[in-house]
């Protein structure tokens, strides 16, 4: 046992109340249902910011053959070839910009409410950075305050905000009340996934934490998605429904506690000792020797002055921070730039959402059982391997001119889609299991933060990618290079039990951590 990364009392508590038991199962199926809100606000902004299919700049006036201005009343979309109506035109005649824009039969989305093409088709692509600068936000302050006011009231402060900013954003009645929204939302979202992680982690054994991380929840909330918005078109119809969606998220706060190791991190051992009776007493196991192992986590706890600054103070964690920050860049980037690139790509907006994600379902399975087999790190560098080869080729189809182009780009995008959803899986189970408990979630919080900066830089090169082609998929498969790099020089976690000794890595680090037996 002595050999292994962070093997701690808590595991062994975990062990005596059951392991993977009937509570771990109801906190993983409470908190990935929780979820589903955070997935919706996360790809609402691809749909509600979609162009329409065609749009008109209409003139006031129009003028018949013989030169004699008649009436302009009727609509472009019942006579687009009217001389007042300008096909995807921004600037018609010797005018300066259109004074007002007509749509065709498209569902209502920001662009066409806003009138945000032109001048303003900046907007869209803003908002959506926005929203993911929130999420930086809420990743970078949600760790911080997880790690000192506890795991739960942060995750239910994130469905407070949530809840709050969409009904916000359903009300706005200008872009910049809704781009201002949707920062909020983009908080909530950072808040509550940079907590989670902790939370499904800290009531698992090793073996069992590829599953609850690793569970295709996300894609699946994306198809449910896909299939609703579909089937509610209009874009203020689409708020109202997250909205609905996050009120019955408060009623989990009966059944989650918060975490025993949080308590025991903080010399709070009435309070662990209550959650670790509730669990065991949900999963029917009779511990032994509790008390005992309480005192000898009480023994092991890491000092309770620690803090955020706490991941650079020593070389070992400073080292281990850089090489897990790249992964999380590329993990923002390639996931934001090619899902906001969906609405871009040919064929049925709501199909490709759904269809996208529907693929990614088998391929995070697969990966689940690579994370215990392979190990979390292999599993990692052969993704990113895949997500070069892909970006590359799709990178020099964009590049040129082919007759196959776009089903080609389609084809290529899904494949780097895949692979990217593959990845979260490992490299957050990874990043959990190498920090130490005080500091897990302030460790988390600060790589996720560096993923939303990846995800902020996505939508961009997706703007970019209209003036130099391809450049989006030459960055994915650039960043993933470094990635497996990285990945070389990191520990290998797999059946690594948590670690609750902050002075393990900072004594031994990731060297010795990666040449000793797992």
């Amino acid at each position: 046992m002595e050999g292994k990364i962070g093997v701690t009392s808590a595991d062994k508590i975990i062990e005596e109340i059951g392991g993977c038991g009937r509570f771990q199962w109801r906190l993983s199926a409470l908190i990935h249902a929780m979820k589903t809100v955070v997935a919706f606000c996360m790809v609402a902004s691809v749909i509600m910011s979609k162009k329409p299919t065609a749009w008109w700049c209409r003139t006031p006036y129009v003028v018949n053959a013989t030169g004699i201005i008649v009436d302009a009343t009727a609509s472009c979309a019942s006579r687009p070839n009217a001389t007042n109506c300008f096909l995807k035109t921004c600037r018609p005649g010797n005018a300066s910009n259109c004074e007002t824009y007509e749509y065709d039969n498209s569902p209502s989305t920001l662009v066409t409410e806003f009138d945000l093409l032109c001048d303003w088709s900046w907007v869209p692509s803003t908002i959506m950075s926005i929203q993911l600068g929130g999420v930086l936000l809420g990743n970078f302050f949600g760790g911080l305050l997880a790690d000192m006011f506890g795991r739960k009231p942060v995750l239910f402060a994130s469905i407070f905000v949530l809840t709050v900013s969409n009904l916000v954003g359903y009300l706005a009645g200008s872009w910049v009340l809704m781009a201002a929204s949707r920062l909020f939302v983009g908080l909530g979202c950072g808040l509550f996934l940079n907590t989670q992680y902790s939370y499904l982690c800290e009531f698992t054994l090793a073996q069992d934490r590829p599953l609850a991380i690793g569970f295709p929840s996300w894609a699946i909330q994306h198809c449910l998605f896909a299939l609703l918005a579909w089937l509610l078109k209009d874009w203020r119809n689409i708020q109202l429904m997250v909205l609905l969606a996050c009120l019955p998220t408060f009623f989990a706060w009966w059944w989650i506690p918060e975490s025993f190791r949080w308590y025991i991190a903080h010399d709070k051992q009435h309070q662990a000792m209550a959650v670790v009776k509730q669990v065991s007493k949900f999963n029917k196991k009779t511990p032994r020797d509790l008390g005992l192992l309480l005192i000898e986590s009480k023994q092991l706890k890491p000092p309770k002055k620690s803090a955020f600054l706490d991941l650079f103070r020593s070389k070992q964690l400073l080292r281990l921070t850089v090489l897990l920050a790249s992964n999380w860049v590329a993990l923002g980037l390639i996931t934001y730039g090619i899902n906001y690139g969906i609405q871009g790509l040919s064929g049925n907006v709501y199909l490709n959402i759904f269809l996208f994600n529907l693929a990614t379902i088998p391929t995070k399975s697969v990966t689940i059982w690579l994370s215990n087999r392979l190990g979390r790190r292999l599993s990692t560098i052969v993704i990113f391997v895949l997500i070069v080869i892909a970006g590359l080729v799709c990178g020099i189809i964009q590049s040129i001119d082919t007759p196959y182009k776009g089903g080609l780009t389609n084809g290529l995008s899904m494949a780097v889609y895949f692979c990217i959803g593959a990845a979260w899986g490992p490299i957050q189970t990874m990043t959990i299991e190498l920090y130490p408990t005080l500091i897990r979630t302030s460790g988390f919080g600060c790589l996720s933060v560096l993923a939303r900066v990846g995800a902020m830089i996505g939508p961009q090169l997706v703007f970019l990618d209209k003036f130099a082609p391809g450049l989006l998929y030459y960055c994915c498969a650039g960043i993933s290079v470094v990635c497996v790099i990285c990945q070389l020089f990191l520990p290998e976690t797999k059946n690594a039990a948590l670690n609750d000794n902050m002075d393990y890595l900072k004594e031994k680090g990731a060297d010795t951590a990666k040449n000793e037996p797992i």
